[in-house]
């Protein structure tokens, strides 16, 4: 098997339920980029650094797609217009549901309410009615499936939707994805498709774990996502991604 870039997942996937990364995964994630393949991650989180050091990676895929980066360094972008969000960041707000919008580990909200909220890093309360920010994302808490029609309504023709498991919807470009950034980090260093492997649990991996050449699928994942691939993991609390690059990387 041929991969010269590994891109994982973070939460529910590389991280352990607490967050944490073992000192096996950290060990193997650095005896594969010792043999000359790439690691990446790929995560709708706007702030990699929290959770995971820097010395693990070689390139940042943050969020889902939107921002990628190497050492720093942007070498592909897609962001959510501020023109196009506006309209339903508006139109959220006035229906009463929490709503966010992200860029760079900064957040934007309306709500002083979201002080409750736990997001790692505070935010910024702004007036959505002027906002002019260009965004990674827009968050939103779904508490029914009529929010989520009322989402759908309001969303133009440049925005996508998904729900994550956790009943939290996650509004971007629809050129902001796990997979175009895959492709265009692979592209940068000159990795085809079928070199790539991806790593992933959610439904907002299942593009990713689709267009790269080995899709690997978390023992933890999603039903839906369990069904998109017949290579399986360990799951992440059992260093499912690390176990499965000691076997078919660093053992063959």
């Amino acid at each position: 098997m041929d991969i010269r870039l590994v891109v994982t997942d973070l939460d529910g996937t590389l991280l352990r339920d607490d967050k944490s990364i073992s000192d096996y995964t950290r060990s193997v994630v650095q005896q594969v980029r010792a043999r000359g393949t790439k690691v990446a991650c790929a995560t709708a989180r706007g702030r990699v650094e929290v959770v995971v050091p820097n010395d693990m990676l070689d390139a940042q895929i943050s969020g889902n797609g939107a921002i990628t980066s190497i050492d720093g360094k942007i070498i592909h972008q897609v962001l959510v217009p501020y023109r196009a969000a506006r309209p339903l960041l508006m139109a959220c707000h006035e229906r009463g549901m929490l709503i966010v919008a992200s860029i760079g580990g900064k957040w934007y909200a309306m709500a002083e309410e979201l002080d409750d909220r736990d997001f790692g890093v505070k935010h910024e309360i702004v007036d959505f009615s002027v906002f002019n920010i260009d965004t990674e994302k827009v968050w939103v808490w779904i508490d029914s499936p009529e929010d989520l029609d009322f989402m759908r309504s309001h969303l133009s023709d440049e925005l996508y939707l998904q729900v994550s498991r956790d009943g939290l919807a996650m509004v971007m470009h629809r050129g902001a994805t796990k997979s175009n950034a895959a492709l265009a980090l692979a592209q940068h260093w000159g990795i085809t498709p079928s070199q790539i492997v991806a790593f992933g649990d959610d439904l907002n991996d299942i593009d990713m774990l689709k267009a790269c050449g080995t899709g690997v699928v978390m023992g933890n994942a999603i039903d839906k996502v369990k069904a998109i691939s017949a290579i399986h993991a360990d799951t992440n609390e059992n260093n499912g991604v690390a176990k499965w690059l000691d076997v078919n990387i660093l053992n063959i």
